[in-house]
């Protein structure tokens, strides 16, 4: 990934994820599209059990710099697994914003390709 603090935050986020736990996953983010509730029922339609990212997924995420953005950011593609076929179909489509400071991720979607 471009940057540590950017796949820390990044991280943090697909943990919790991975973990269940939506209502936290919201709210860590700076900003977000969709719902708790939305991210339970996208993955309860898809009918497997997500579960944490493997370490080596992080090194090949699919970011793009946002042309002109002050301050800076990304989009960042993040596949998910499963536990019963590993790489799943699902992808998460984040903002991630470095603001200077800190490091800031807004939950754009969560769907199928």
């Amino acid at each position: 990934m471009a940057q540590e603090g950017m796949e820390s935050a990044v991280r943090n986020l697909m943990t919790q994820i991975g973990r269940g736990q939506y209502e936290e996953a919201v709210r860590s983010c700076s900003a977000s599209r969709l719902t708790s509730d939305d991210l339970r029922e996208v993955i309860r339609t898809y009918g497997r059990k997500l579960v944490e990212l493997p370490d080596h997924v992080y090194e090949r995420l699919d970011v793009i710099g946002i042309i002109d953005s002050n301050p800076p950011a990304w989009s960042v593609v993040v596949p998910l697994w499963s536990e019963e076929e590993g790489l799943s179909d699902l992808m998460l489509e984040l903002t991630v914003i470095n603001d200077g400071k800190r490091w800031h991720v807004e939950l754009d979607d969560l769907r199928v390709p």
